[in-house]
């Protein structure tokens, strides 16, 4: 996952999270609050009706020395009602506030009540003052329901100001990514402006890349010239010793001992020649030496890499099956360098194959790539070895076959040329596929 989205993820987690949270402890809040605010209200009118008292007297709400009781209440919402009845004088002075019920036209309605006791003159009333709960929460629905809304919609606009401001952030770094990271074939193809940022982190590994990339590619072009001029230098000498030989052998007065180590040599001569060559090939890929102009059928180059190969399968008794169901058009391309490449990869399948085994090539288009396999029934590749197939003179041990180390890599290098992507799917001693990648 890359690093904008997980950010963005966590940013949304984080605040769902805490929208959980809040709506858990909301309701406690809110009705924490209206039950503060309902005793703050019962109070106030409490202090209401005995200012009251003491400036108009008892007698507008109780007759002195009477056995009667002073009730009021809302008729209509029975929101809140008042009670006020002469009693004994009591032992302390009773002020509270409890939740309980009282009847109201015979039902049974939860109450906020404060009680309180008060004297006037040598008389002791009590007072209770109650004030529904049912309102208060019908209050608290509506109050929460517009906190949740109002905390949902801050959310929101917070996680998408995020996702906005860290994509802002980070869009230096998804630049360095995708322009000098990604789909990078080779050093020399890092001709990149630096990126312009105001982030001091971003700077400085925008400049590291671009130092290391210098001192790769000053590595790889020191590579590409001592290869290329060692190979062209080793070419003819070697090209000489072999001429000569030749003529010793046909000597007429070389012993039959003696023709069998001049041959023997000959062959480590001739070795020493084909992998000058494929040096010499790969420097001149790598140094796009190669035109690329030509149009090519890729079932018609498979064919013609069939009729070269046959003598081999033969020979391990091995059967190729093909099974191309576009007549894909590669273009533009090096037809020499496809058919290298091709010849390469079916001819390792056969090196690797087992007697009797077989090749199997599948050709189509998927995901608007055209796809072109090759599995064979080989001894396979274990995993720890699969990172360095293509690794120069990388012997791979795999049975008895001998190598040299520079068949996967030339394939590599062709691949790479033409954009082609290469993927490797191996089991021991099931057999290897060699997955190509065309560009759109």
């Amino acid at each position: 996952m890359k690093l904008q989205n997980k950010l963005a993820s966590y940013n949304a987690l984080s605040k769902l999270i805490i929208i959980l949270i809040f709506v858990l402890l909301l309701p406690r809040i809110v009705d924490y609050q209206a039950r503060r605010q309902t005793d703050v209200r019962l109070r106030q009118q409490r202090d209401k009706v005995l200012n009251s008292i003491s400036t108009g007297g008892i007698a507008q709400y109780l007759v002195p020395g009477q056995d009667s009781v002073f009730s009021s209440y809302n008729i209509f919402s029975k929101e809140d009602y008042i009670t006020l009845e002469q009693i004994a004088p009591p032992q302390k002075s009773i002020y509270f506030i409890e939740t309980a019920k009282r009847e109201v036209e015979g039902i049974q309605i939860d109450f906020r009540i404060l009680t309180n006791t008060f004297r006037v003159g040598r008389n002791w009333y009590l007072m209770e003052l109650g004030y529904s709960l049912a309102s208060v929460s019908e209050n608290n629905v509506v109050i929460q329901r517009f906190a949740l809304i109002l905390l949902i919609s801050m959310v929101l606009l917070t996680i998408a100001s995020d996702i906005y401001f860290t994509k802002y952030l980070l869009s230096p770094l998804n630049i360095i990514v995708r322009t000098k990271l990604q789909n990078l074939r080779s050093p020399a193809d890092f001709k990149f402006p630096r990126i312009k940022t105001t982030t001091s982190d971003f700077k400085h590994l925008d400049n590291s890349i671009h130092e290391m990339m210098e001192r790769i590619e000053q590595a790889f072009q020191q590579e590409r010239e001592f290869i290329a001029n060692a190979s062209h230098e080793l070419l003819t000498p070697v090209s000489i010793l072999q001429h000569k030989l030749e003529n010793l052998n046909d000597h007429a007065d070389t012993s039959p001992e003696m023709q069998v180590k001049f041959y023997e040599m000959q062959k480590t001569i001739s070795r020493l020649k084909n992998i000058i060559k494929t040096l010499l090939l790969i420097s001149r890929i790598e140094n796009e030496q190669f035109i690329k102009e030509e149009s090519v059928s890729v079932k018609a180059l498979l064919d013609e890499v069939n009729d070269e190969i046959s003598y081999r399968l033969e020979d391990k008794e091995i059967s190729l099956e093909m099974n191309l169901k576009e007549n894909f058009i590669c273009q533009p391309c090096n037809k020499s360098l496809l058919f290298n490449m091709f010849f390469n990869l079916i001819n390792n399948a056969i090196k690797y194959n087992k007697t009797g085994g077989k090749i199997c090539i599948n050709g189509q288009l998927q995901n608007g790539h055209y796809q072109l396999e090759f599995t064979d029934t080989g001894v396979g590749i274990s995993p720890e070895r699969l990172p360095t197939i293509f690794y120069r003179f990388k012997k791979i041990s795999r049975g008895t076959a001998e190598s040299f180390g520079l068949g996967l890599p030339i394939v590599q290098t062709i691949a790479n040329y033409h954009q082609i992507k290469i993927e490797v799917h191996s089991v021991v001693d099931q057999g290897s596929t060699f997955r190509l990648l065309f560009p759109r």
